[in-house]
């Protein structure tokens, strides 16, 4: 309920916040020498108006609202503590007054923030020092940065406060992002054309911070938001530098720790949209050392998939420890082994016709690079023959 009424009075009491806090500001202007005297009043009478908001008469409770709405953020404190109140009047109208004076102090920061172009102001938002370390800083990623801002308000306030603030919003706005996308009666949909660019963006975003600690349940339903249509669109159909800055957004998602199944699909997506910050996490899928199993399998397929899209020769090494693993990729019916498809790869990378090692039939697929039944050998003693003629070939690349 409080995140309903966050989003009514942002807009119902935009005039009024806007002429209350014009007036505490003019007010302090002309205070002076004594702006520091009244400033140690502040809190104490903050504290007053805020039990002045359970007051018997209409007419003291209304003044008390108005002028805490005055205040602005300096009886941001006050009101949060207040929105915990055992009366019921006073939690109402203080939480009515923190989603004005919050929304009225985010305008103002973001006007500020769009005003400064170039970033000369040195002005801020929540979360822009890691945005711009991480994604970009430039007056295109600065647009984008603001529509995440005005898309997720609510998270992006949670974020600047830590860690354990931003995973309670997180948890809640993934669910509601979630849920949207649910046709009736199917629970198993994917969130894919009725999550926003920006919200989808900000909650990927906010999720890639590694302080903050994912449940696999939060985590499930982030890893869906990549497949939404319209983040397709712009990661796939956008102009150069729009493509960029998404796909600099998911690596850093990818990138994050997170269970098998969970990399495995995030990997997919690297794949489909061309995204070499997941190489690394791809490659350390590889280097684990641990035999392939029905749980690893998928990842390790994928992974292989995604160095031949989008690695080179100097990644070879990583597949050579499975030269000779003989589990399954997938289940699938044509039986390919996790060499064969370690093989195929390999002699991708060194722009070697596979067809002269016994792939024949091997068809190209756009999204994964190949149709993993196509590399099938027809007998072991082809495949043998076909890791001998490679081991032969190696030995002249070396």
């Amino acid at each position: 309920m409080a995140k309903q009424r966050y989003f009514c009075f942002r807009r119902i009491m935009a005039t009024t916040l806007l002429f209350g806090l014009g007036c505490a500001i003019s007010s302090r202007a002309t205070l002076g020498a004594d702006q520091s005297a009244e400033g140690s009043k502040a809190p104490e009478e903050a504290k007053a108006l805020v039990g002045q908001l359970g007051n018997d008469q209409f007419s003291i409770r209304e003044s008390a609202y108005n002028q805490l709405i005055q205040r602005g953020v300096d009886a941001k404190p006050i009101l949060v503590a207040a929105t915990n109140s055992e009366d019921a009047e006073v939690k109402l109208r203080a939480r009515r007054i923190l989603s004005i004076i919050v929304d009225a102090d985010y305008q103002r920061r973001r006007a500020a923030f769009q005003a400064d172009h170039d970033g000369s102001a040195n002005t801020t938002l929540p979360g822009w020092d890691i945005f711009k370390e991480k994604i970009g800083s430039d007056e295109v990623a600065r647009n984008l940065f603001v529509q995440m801002q005005d898309a997720e308000t609510a998270l992006f306030e949670a974020y600047e406060q830590g860690p354990d603030k931003a995973i309670e919003v997180l948890k809640d706005r993934s669910q509601r992002a979630w849920d949207r996308s649910q046709p009736m009666g199917r629970r198993g949909a994917r969130p894919a054309a009725n999550v926003g660019l920006p919200n989808a963006a900000a909650l990927l975003f906010v999720g890639s911070d590694p302080h903050i600690e994912l449940t696999d349940e939060i985590a499930t339903r982030l890893t869906a938001l990549p497949s939404s249509d319209a983040m397709r669109t712009a990661i796939v159909n956008g102009d150069e530098h729009t493509r960029k800055l998404y796909r600099t957004l998911l690596g850093r998602w990818i990138a994050r720790d997170m269970s098998l199944p969970l990399l495995a699909e995030n990997l997919a997506y690297a794949s489909n949209y061309g995204i070499k910050e997941a190489l690394p996490p791809a490659i350390e899928t590889l280097k684990s050392g641990e035999p392939t199993t029905a749980e690893n399998s998928r990842l390790r397929t994928v992974a292989m998939l995604l160095i031949c899209k989008l690695g080179g020769r100097e990644q070879v090494r990583f597949l050579e420890p499975y030269y000779n693993d003989s589990a399954l990729c997938l289940p699938q019916p044509m039986q390919v082994q996790m060499r064969d498809l370690a093989l195929w790869v390999s002699l991708r990378l060194y722009a070697k016709d596979a067809r002269e090692f016994g792939f024949e039939r091997a068809q190209p697929n756009d999204s994964t690079g190949v149709n993993l039944n196509t590399i099938a050998f027809k007998s072991d003693d082809d495949r043998q023959l076909a890791f001998k003629k490679w081991d032969d070939v190696r030995k002249k690349l070396r």
